[in-house]
């Protein structure tokens, strides 16, 4: 145990008393310290922790959604795919052109600026091809009509592309 005599010290009785007893009990100090100090290390550490799952959580969920939206996407041009090819020169369109509205509103909010854009391409497309209540535009023959189906093919490949190059990252 350290202690300093009055001489040594040049401190009064009662300093080197008060001294004295924090020297006596510093090994009790120490481990009130030591205690609190690993309770609050221990406390950081779960904060940590829950911070990262909930971080880790949240990708996961909006993994899922965007990987929704681009299902939907991707069986939405299937569907186009498959009109271009089963179809000689329709005189109408057995639906709406566009993309749904919720798929629309799915690929906004979790789709990449790639599919947005070959997406849009596609609705163009679309646009000059058929007008607003389904009906073609244009009359086309046989070849024309395959033209447009290779150019649409064309465009719905890029929206597959798209959506291939964002789940690989």
């Amino acid at each position: 145990m350290l202690t300093l005599s009055q001489g040594q010290s040049g401190l009064d009785p009662q300093a080197q008393h008060i001294l004295d007893v924090v020297l006596r009990n510093l090994p009790l100090w120490q481990s009130v310290i030591g205690s609190a100090l690993g309770g609050l290390l221990a406390l950081a550490g779960v904060a940590l922790a829950q911070g990262a799952t909930r971080r880790t959580a949240r990708e996961d969920r909006l993994w899922k959604d965007r990987s929704t939206a681009y299902i939907q996407l991707a069986e939405w041009a299937t569907a186009w795919i498959h009109f271009y090819v089963q179809n000689d020169a329709p005189s109408r369109l057995p639906a709406e052109t566009g993309v749904p509205p919720n798929i629309t509103a799915n690929i906004l909010i979790h789709g990449s600026q790639r599919v947005l854009d070959a997406v849009s391409k596609f609705e163009e497309f679309q646009g000059n091809l058929f007008s607003k209540d389904g009906v073609v535009k244009a009359a086309a023959t046989g070849d024309e009509w395959t033209a447009m189906g290779e150019q649409a093919g064309n465009i719905l490949g890029e929206i597959f592309s798209s959506i291939r190059a964002e789940t690989r990252r």
